[in-house]
């Protein structure tokens, strides 16, 4: 492969947020956090909270919440859950604000780092998105589709060695035919490194695993 060819499938491998999503499935997967201790009276306004959630009333909900927060501005939980309804509501902003500030007291939250790595993620805004999909990553590991993005994400920020380290983590965890692009961030990341060879197996990787794709046409084209 020459490398004027290398060159003009480099852009295959620059995946945007059309290409990989963290999808609701993904962003519900994991457990709750360990809490600190909380007073009895924020604790029973964040059990209101839940059950209206459960209910589905999503106002009231907040407003429960709220409640519990301003009893105690450290409760993670209820910062999260306050981030959730604000998601119902459509107010997305409101859920960037409650999540970015439920992890500075919990940065383990599942749900919390999942919806961070992805706002920035979408918003091109790589270098923010990148702690939260790594703490995403580790806590849901054997998820192909995280691991795409974070791997994308590294891409773009230039850590070319990480970019490879994690796609290719994902030919070997289930559904990774979904994420057939993870063989095109290798090829980037292999890209001007000498290793032509490997770029043109992870081309004929990706030909098998996604033959019909809207890319396949050009990685054809390029070998």
């Amino acid at each position: 492969m020459s490398s004027r060819e290398l060159h003009r499938v480099e852009v295959l491998a620059r995946v945007n947020s059309g290409d990989v999503k963290l999808t609701e499935a993904a962003m519900q997967a994991g457990g709750p956090a360990i809490a600190p201790i909380i007073p009895d009276a924020a604790q029973k306004e964040f059990k209101l909270g839940s059950k209206e959630m459960d209910k589905k009333h999503w106002e009231e909900a907040k407003g429960h919440f709220q409640k519990a927060i301003a009893l105690f501005p450290k409760y993670a939980e209820a910062l999260n859950d306050l981030a959730l309804a604000d998601i119902q509501l459509k107010d997305g902003q409101g859920a960037v604000e409650s999540f970015r500030s439920a992890t500075q007291i919990d940065p383990t939250l599942p749900q919390a780092n999942l919806y961070l790595g992805q706002f920035y993620y979408e918003n091109k805004q790589y270098k923010d998105a990148e702690p939260y999909l790594m703490r995403a990553a580790a806590d849901q590991p054997k998820s192909a589709q995280i691991l795409t993005v974070l791997a994308n994400t590294q891409l773009q920020n230039g850590e070319t060695d990480l970019a490879i380290t994690n796609a290719r983590r994902v030919p070997s965890l289930e559904n990774h035919k979904q994420f057939a692009i993870s063989h095109l961030i290798v090829a980037q990341a292999l890209t001007g490194k000498g290793h032509d060879d490997e770029i043109v197996k992870e081309y004929e990787a990706y030909l098998k695993e996604a033959p019909d794709s809207t890319l396949a046409l050009r990685v054809k084209d390029a070998l």
